[in-house]
């Protein structure tokens, strides 16, 4: 199979960009944000000291008709960890933008402005943890909704970090809520991801090669072991009810896999996908292609700088 891809324009972002999200919600599906990473060694002294300071910004673009980028906003922020729109609009009729960040933050952010004059404002923000953690991904509970519902309900977060742990919040307004906490991984909490049919239920996954599950009213119910190695990716599938694929970390001895899951995972997964190469990788992402069934991994160590925008692609 022969992929052709078209490059219409290209962007030095200057740091390493680890997050592309566009917006979900009419009329607005053409901008799309960028979150970036720089880890700084200022001196050797802080390198001893494990004081490494990482930065990063947040892009806002708008795509026009030709397929140019035209920057909107740039934001100079902590390292940009996750990025994820809300599915909607809320009750309040906002679009939303949450964060999570290298100092521990999850922020939220509205799309503020008229066409062409779009910004992002910061309405909340909460630390994870009042220890010195990453913030390492956030997942919305909405994915089912279509972008021009508007939500009735209480909204949820989940967040997961570097000591292990997941929290669940609920944004309620300007507020964001803490529900509960859990330690979750004996090493970093790569993923969490909600169960978008059943918005209790959440799943988390870590270092110490666990894919868990939680429901959010009791805490844990399952853990599964099969992937043998970091588990990066987890993802919901809003088509589909039964789909849950989770994507792991190569290691010299274990294949990068991705696996079709039961949602009773205690149950044997199956994998979909498996690679074996010499470098260390790992499916970092999952996304729906959409209205067929496919997916796209994201993987470690690609070094690169200048980030093209692609239209479309023939099969």
């Amino acid at each position: 199979m022969t992929i052709i891809f078209h490059t219409l324009d290209t962007f030095d972002t200057e740091f390493s960009a680890d997050s592309v999200e566009w917006c979900p919600v009419k009329p607005f599906r053409d901008v799309v944000v960028c979150g970036t990473y720089q880890l700084t060694e200022n001196d050797e002294k802080a390198i001893t000291k494990n004081a490494l300071k990482r930065l990063g910004r947040i892009y806002a673009f708008r795509v026009t008709d030709d397929g140019k980028l035209t920057t909107l906003q740039r934001i100079d922020v902590p390292a940009v960890l996750d990025m994820k729109w809300l599915h909607c609009r809320d009750k309040e009729n906002r679009i939303l933008l949450a964060i999570v960040n290298s100092i521990g933050y999850l922020q939220v952010y509205r799309l503020m402005g008229d066409r062409g004059t779009e910004m992002l404002k910061l309405i909340v923000e909460q630390k994870i943890s009042d220890d010195d953690i990453l913030a390492l991904s956030l997942d919305w509970s909405t994915g089912r909704y279509v972008s021009d519902t508007r939500i009735a309900d209480s909204l949820h977060i989940i967040v997961s970090d570097s000591r292990g742990w997941v929290s669940h919040f609920t944004l309620l307004g300007d507020d964001l809520i803490r529900d509960s906490s859990w330690c979750a991984h004996d090493f970093e909490a790569w993923i969490a991801a909600f169960d978008y049919w059943q918005t209790n239920s959440f799943y988390s996954g870590g270092d110490d090669c666990k894919f868990q599950a939680f429901d959010s009213r009791i805490g844990p119910v399952a853990c599964n072991r099969a992937h043998g190695a970091g588990v990066t990716s987890i993802h919901s599938n809003a088509n589909a009810e039964f789909s849950l694929v989770t994507g792991s970390i190569l290691t010299p001895s274990k294949s990068l896999t991705l696996r079709l899951n039961d949602k009773y995972i205690h149950r044997p997964s199956i994998p979909a996908y498996s690679s074996k190469r010499s470098r260390k990788l790992a499916v970092w992402n999952v996304i729906d292609k959409p209205i067929q069934f496919e997916k796209v991994s994201c993987r470690l160590n690609l070094k690169i700088r200048e980030h093209n925008l692609i239209r479309s692609a023939k099969y």
